[in-house]
């Protein structure tokens, strides 16, 4: 590779840019072809029809706060404001303060605690907020986020704060185990009793407490082995106890996740789904009259073009009196809000908790775009009308080819009808060495030193991480083993061939072969299986010197549900990632496939001398930067220009010199192209 400097000397009104770009023709039939749709690369988290037609109450809203956390735990309501509790296994513990009406987090503060996950649930009198914190209640001023008080109710065993509530006079508290009690004490932590003589069930882990005065008794959000829960547990006020002869429990809707904290806000439960890092607000005083949209199934994320879309409608009785005249109707909008799709059908008469069933007919998917589908139900009387639209999207698709991303990138199978990428395995096997220390142990990783600068996003890379879990990084990270869908926030780059929990010591191991010309090199997993049971597998990932990349798979065996594949830069910000399927969609890998991901043309060195002179300075009179008034009257994007006297002819036998910055080609075979006007 050289590097050589460029320099320009031209009487013209010019913009330049240099771009430089190899091409492994002579390796690969590279793709061009037309780019569709970008695919929508984050499959929505969709939970079991169980948790939803199971569940006696409606969802009517939820608040997403898996951009700012991992570990969401707590949630309080005060006023306009809902003030949620999260931990960081490796940073801070953190409060988010979320808008109500917004949704949004307007503000946020760091935890002063010393223990691992931080508060757990909370409470508030109307003028402290009190958090859980392991061994310790902190009490908390709202107005300033200080801790004005640190209290340790006397009692022998509430030895983990865990689930918080505010009865009216006093803080009702409960450890984890459910097998110790519930304890009642003072706002300063005096007089602790048991209100509970044997716990509450001793299946259900307690995360969160929530008093409801209109019901007289308190929610508690609850945990039995891989099963969330709602459990009622009823108040004796005569006796000040709970009345452990009634306590009841419902399924939370994401039956198979993990509880959180929970809180009672007028009718509403806020609950906190801890694997979503979401906040799921159910209501739980149900209307005279209240049908909703129980569940929509039979609308996958990703649908191939042609094939057919039939939603499917649980429409749920969630109120107190029968319903005996509803209708339900089905729209699809397309991406700009056009209806390809509408019917209306009739609900059969409904009991409180009675489910009707409706298979809306089948809608032929085309063409590619991203799509929304909207159940409505509609009945006279309806108390509680959020509950009543069920929207999900989907993506229609062609699975053979995508993109381009944020950055530009496309990929292109060799199952597409174009035939632009054809099946061409290189054996890394038998030209080049197995990687010595990831070929041996399971959640292994090992660094290459590439045999040329490699171009990959907005960055160059001389050296990438190798993960036995079947993928490429340019950053180590823990948890290789469990794929999850892109963009991810672990890696700036990153380079999925199929990522998967994968075991290269129980097959052939990890290989690597560099092009003797330097064109490309190949990482290959050989039959390797998948950890435990399943595959084998047999796939490479070629890197290209002009920044393409290919995978290919010779061999592939389920599992075929448990992988991603794709790529990302800038750790997907700015929508730098392309994802060609995760979890088997919308598609899989078969035998004998390549997918070819082609980098965008990008420019070395580029202005267009708006913002400034570009770098470009004078060294005899004459050239001038700034806006022309004679000649051409505009430049050719923007304003400004490089020329020969801005406003006026240059003079006879005028010999005017332009000298350009320096400008690094980072390939061989650079060209240079500019725009003038003479």
């Amino acid at each position: 590779m050289w590097k050589k400097l460029l320099m320009i000397g031209l009487s013209m009104v010019l913009s330049v840019s240099l771009m430089a770009r190899t091409f492994a023709e002579d390796v690969v039939k590279e793709p061009r072809v037309e780019a569709l749709a970008p695919l929508h690369e984050t499959t929505p988290r969709t939970p079991s029809t169980k948790g939803f037609l199971d569940c006696p109450f409606p969802i009517v809203d939820a608040y997403n706060l898996s951009e700012h956390t991992y570990g969401l735990l707590g949630v309080e309501v005060m006023g306009d404001v809902m003030w949620t509790t999260a931990f960081e296994l490796y940073g801070d513990n953190y409060v988010f303060i979320v808008d109500m009406t917004t949704h949004e987090v307007i503000d946020s503060f760091v935890q002063p605690t010393t223990s691992t996950y931080g508060w757990r649930d909370m409470a508030y009198d109307g003028q402290y907020v009190y958090a859980s914190d392991g061994d310790s209640i902190s009490v908390i001023d709202p107005n300033t986020y200080e801790v004005v008080n640190t209290l340790f109710p006397e009692d022998n065993d509430l030895s983990v704060y865990r689930a918080l509530a505010y009865d009216g006079d006093s803080i009702v508290a409960t450890n984890w185990s459910t097998d110790d009690n519930v304890w009642k004490f003072a706002t300063d932590g005096s007089g602790a009793r048991a209100i509970t003589t044997g716990g509450v069930g001793g299946t259900y882990g307690a995360y969160g407490l929530a008093w409801d005065p209109v019901l007289n008794g308190f929610w508690l959000s609850g945990q039995s082995p891989n099963s969330a829960s709602i459990v009622w547990l009823p108040y004796d006020a005569a006796n000040g106890v709970i009345d452990e002869a009634n306590i009841n429990a419902f399924p939370a809707v994401f039956s198979d996740d993990f509880a959180g904290g929970c809180d009672l806000d007028d009718d509403y439960l806020y609950y906190v789904d801890q694997s979503a890092d979401m906040v799921f607000v159910y209501r739980v005083h149900p209307d005279a009259i209240d049908l909703g949209v129980a569940y929509l199934d039979g609308v996958s994320p990703y649908v191939v073009v042609g094939e057919s879309v039939a939603p499917v409608i649980y429409v749920k009785n969630f109120g107190l009196t029968p319903v005996t005249s509803a209708t339900v109707t089905v729209t699809i909008l397309d991406e700009n809000s056009n209806t390809v799709y509408q019917e209306t059908y009739p609900v059969s008469t409904l009991n409180p908790q009675e489910i009707d069933t409706i298979e809306a007919n089948p809608w032929v998917a085309e063409p590619v775009g991203n799509y929304t589908v909207i159940a409505q139900v509609s009945c006279v009387n309806d108390g509680e009308q959020r509950d009543d639209v069920w929207m999900q999207s989907f993506s229609v698709v062609n699975i053979h080819s995508g993109g381009p991303d944020g950055y530009g990138y496309t990929f292109v199978d060799s199952d597409d009808p174009s035939g632009a990428v054809d099946f061409e395995w290189i054996d890394a096997t038998a030209l080049g060495t197995q990687l010595s220390y990831v070929s041996f142990g399971d959640d292994r990783w090992e660094t290459v030193d590439l045999p040329f600068s490699f171009p990959f996003y907005n960055m160059h890379i001389e050296s990438l991480w190798v993960c036995s879990n079947g993928f490429l990084s340019t950053d180590f990270f823990y948890g290789s083993y469990s794929n999850t869908p892109l963009p991810i926030d672990m890696a700036n780059g990153f380079i999925g061939g199929f990522w998967t929990d994968l075991s290269p010591q129980d097959g052939n191991g990890v290989w690597y072969y560099e092009d003797p010309d330097g064109q490309f090199v190949v990482f290959q997993w050989d039959n390797v299986p998948h950890y435990g049971s399943g595959g084998p597998y047999t796939f490479e990932i070629i890197l290209y010197a002009n920044g393409d990349i290919k995978m290919q798979y010779l061999s592939v065996a389920p599992p075929l549900d448990d992988f991603t594949i794709g790529i990302q830069g800038d750790y997907g910000n700015n929508d730098f990632y392309l994802q060609y399927a995760c979890d088997g969609e919308p598609t899989a890998p078969h035998d004998s496939l390549a997918i070819y991901f082609q980098r965008p043309l990008v420019p070395d060195f580029a202005t267009d001398f708006e913002a400034d002179e570009g770098g470009f300075s004078t060294v005899t009179g004459g050239w001038e930067w700034g806006t022309p008034t004679i000649g051409p009257d505009a430049a050719h994007s923007g304003v400004n220009v490089w020329g020969t006297v801005l406003d006026d002819y240059y003079s006879s036998n005028a010999y005017y010199e332009l000298l350009s910055p320096l400008m690094v080609a980072n390939t061989d075979n650079p060209y240079f192209t500019f725009y003038h006007w003479y």
